[in-house]
């Protein structure tokens, strides 16, 4: 691992009834698998379509898996059943490590109310998403219903080079064909798991002095309103939080059916005695 962590804090104005104080880090860190042993170059972190490996030679936690066949255009290859070919060869498809995090921690202070809020995100990582080939394999995704009315004829070339021209029935549709035969590549279910996330926010007000002394036991009092994973500002994956991977630890780079993150609220009383 080789990296840099950079962290700057300031206050860019102070007023007597009025502060605005910032803290933003960022760090990049970039990685290379050395050696596994004397008897492979490879280690499986976690199995299943898209396995999580380490590989000699390439970045920490790759996404392997099957892909669909595709030209130089980058076409789909369509077989004589209409029907897109998915070799049986495993082939990566990058690394499920954040390269890039960051984060920007704000507070605002006026009079006895304050505001602080942390926006935080993470960048150049790749995530393979169970929920969306559960979605598919299931039929209750818009991409499960193509052809399920009238058939298709999909995008793509012959093996040959000719545009595909083979109707894929309504019936076939509807048994699931075109997702059963798609759904062994990762290709449809691998999303780029940037994102910005507005983290936490509390409002805070300051009690004040003369109302606290008059209870006679307390020094200070304040009562905040809080809220956490309040929103994705940016995400680049389709229908998914990218930071639910399923785990925290090596085998990053996949989500396996999580629970949805839940945004929350609450309100907190601090007193001081």
């Amino acid at each position: 691992n080789r990296g840099a962590e950079l962290l700057l804090r300031g206050t860019p104005i102070q007023k007597s009834d009025f502060s605005w104080d910032v803290s933003a880090n960022m760090s990049y860190n970039k990685n290379v698998v050395l050696k596994i042993s004397d008897n492979t170059n490879e280690l499986v972190l976690a199995d299943g379509r898209a396995a999580i490996k380490l590989i000699e030679g390439m970045e920490y936690a790759q996404i392997v898996g099957r892909t669909i066949l595709r030209n130089e255009q980058g076409q789909d290859i369509i077989d004589e059943t209409g029907l897109p070919i998915v070799p049986n060869d495993i082939v990566t498809f990058g690394s499920g490590i954040h390269k890039w995090t960051g984060g920007l921690m704000n507070r605002l202070q006026y009079k006895s109310l304050s505001l602080s809020f942390l926006i935080d995100g993470k960048f150049g990582a790749k995530i393979y998403s169970e929920t969306a080939y559960s979605l598919d394999h299931r039929g209750m995704s818009p991409g499960s219903l193509l052809g399920r009315k009238d058939g298709v004829v999909l995008p793509g070339v012959t093996e040959s080079g000719q545009p595909n021209t083979v109707h894929v029935s309504a019936d076939r549709a509807g048994n699931r064909a075109i997702v059963v035969r798609r759904r062994q590549a990762v290709d449809d279910y691998l999303y780029d798991a940037s994102f910005i996330k507005l983290r936490n926010m509390s409002l805070t007000y300051q009690l004040p002095q003369s109302l606290v002394q008059r209870s006679g036991f307390l020094s200070d009092a304040s009562i905040s309103l809080i809220g956490n994973n309040l929103h994705l500002l940016m995400n680049r994956a389709k229908n998914i939080d990218p930071d639910t991977n399923f785990t925290s630890g090596n085998a990053q780079g996949r989500e396996d059916d999580p629970l949805p993150q839940t945004r929350n609220f609450g309100v907190n009383l601090n007193l001081k005695f």
